[in-house]
């Protein structure tokens, strides 16, 4: 009996050793990244240039998955969705060995668009309870309302300096993913908000009505738009009655900002932004006869998407701006096709269980992460995201904490069922 005890102890500790340290790794190399200026922090071996930001992330990838097969906490279990995986991995190792004998480093900076769905694994396997999935939720909404503090902050300072600049230096700026995730969250949980329920709101919605009123990124607007019209309708009835008068300000708001826009002298940086949308097409159109050279495997990883005889003379960037034509690009359609069926299996289990889960905790979390998951895929077709530390992890962190919450709720319901029949003996 007491070696029994002391081996379900060891289990226990080592579970926990591998969250703590996931964890850990994730801190350093991954959400530490919501600033780009620290994911683009490098260092040069010879005439290379090396994100070492990057080598922190491998490397946590590297230990944990050596870690965790050797101590028996990881094993891969036969699924479709894990069999598409590993189709969409081999793909990516074919196209950083076509393109890394000539583009070295380059080579393996772009694999990060297939390298990084290892997150949707480390989280899949190392979350396994409730509780696990709450302190994720309670850490990733501290980190929102410390971004977003920071970027009041940063305004305030600009017009009354209250902080030296060298302290406001060291201050994470922020980005964008943090200002769309604040009202999807807020939004998706707001019946299991108890306290500081306005200021919260003020708190996560303050950076996104700044950027409407300033800069005006019609992208992340359409994202968080989409993405709340998703989460209100799989909202429970109490609030989507909240819902539609937060709706109903953001509308209003938005049609101000567009006649401030139009009438005020703000109007010249509209349209000079107006040129984004313009230049993205013409890119978009233009690679396409490229893009179908070799349709099939892609040109891997290394060489550039955009080739400066392609870009607009209004063209302010050599990247297209949309994620998944960067993967289409690199790994064929037929790599390309396997994440679009990950995604459509994925997005079928999450509604699906949408729709029959009664209201509660795991209902509302899975409602919340799924939301910011349609903003990021929103996001992505217009930006630089799933190319990047510092937005590209949170695409596939998401997808592993949304299964961990199926997983969750099947083992839920097998201890309810065993206990019921238990009751009736």
């Amino acid at each position: 009996m007491e070696i029994t005890k002391n081996m379900l102890s060891k289990k226990k500790r080592k579970e926990h050793f591998f969250r703590r340290n996931i964890v850990f790794f994730f801190l350093i190399g991954g959400m530490a990244l919501y600033d780009r200026s620290f994911a683009y922090l490098s260092i040069r071996v010879g005439s290379q240039e090396i994100y070492f930001t990057e080598a922190i992330l491998f490397l946590g990838f590297v230990l944990f998955l050596i870690m965790g097969f050797v101590g028996g906490e990881i094993y891969v279990t036969r699924s479709p969705l894990n069999f598409l995986f590993v189709l969409y991995f081999t793909f990516g190792i074919f196209a950083l060995l076509r393109g890394f004998n000539e583009y070295k480093i380059d080579a393996i900076r772009d694999s990060v668009l297939v390298y990084y769905a290892l997150f949707f694994f480390i989280f899949l396997w190392t979350v396994n309870k409730i509780e696990h999935v709450r302190s994720y939720v309670k850490y990733v909404l501290l980190l929102i309302i410390i971004m977003n503090i920071f970027f009041i902050i940063r305004l305030v300072n600009s017009y009354s300096p209250i902080i030296k600049e060298n302290v406001l230096n060291i201050l994470p700026s922020g980005n964008e993913v943090f200002w769309g995730f604040g009202p999807i969250f807020y939004c998706a949980t707001f019946s299991m908000i108890r306290r500081f329920r306005k200021t919260l709101f003020f708190i996560v919605t303050f950076p996104l009505a700044y950027d409407l009123f300033t800069y005006f990124r019609r992208s992340l607007f359409l994202g968080v738009g989409v993405s709340l019209v998703f989460v209100y309708f799989f909202s429970e009835k109490s609030v989507k009655k909240k819902l539609k008068k937060f709706g109903s300000i953001i509308l209003i708001l938005t049609v101000i900002a567009i006649i401030f826009v139009l009438e005020g002298d703000i109007q010249s940086l509209w349209e000079g932004h107006a040129s984004g949308a313009f230049w993205r097409e013409t890119v978009w159109i233009r690679m396409m006869p490229r893009i179908f050279q070799r349709i099939f495997f892609g040109y891997g990883f290394g060489p550039e998407v955009v080739p400066t005889e392609l870009l607009p003379d209004f063209a302010i960037t050599q990247d297209p701006h949309n994620s998944f034509l960067a993967i289409l690009f690199r790994i064929g359609v037929t790599g390309f096709g396997v994440l679009c069926i990950i995604l459509v299996l994925f997005y079928s289990q999450v509604i699906k269980f949408l729709k029959v889960k009664e209201e509660g905790k795991i209902r509302n979390y899975a409602l919340a992460f799924l939301g910011c998951h349609v903003f990021m895929i929103v996001f992505s077709l217009f930006n630089v995201v799933l190319e990047g530390p510092h937005h590209g992890i949170w695409f596939w962190i998401i997808m592993g904490i949304t299964a961990a919450l199926f997983k969750i709720e099947k083992k839920n319901r097998v201890e309810l069922e065993c206990h019921s029949e238990d009751e009736s003996w």
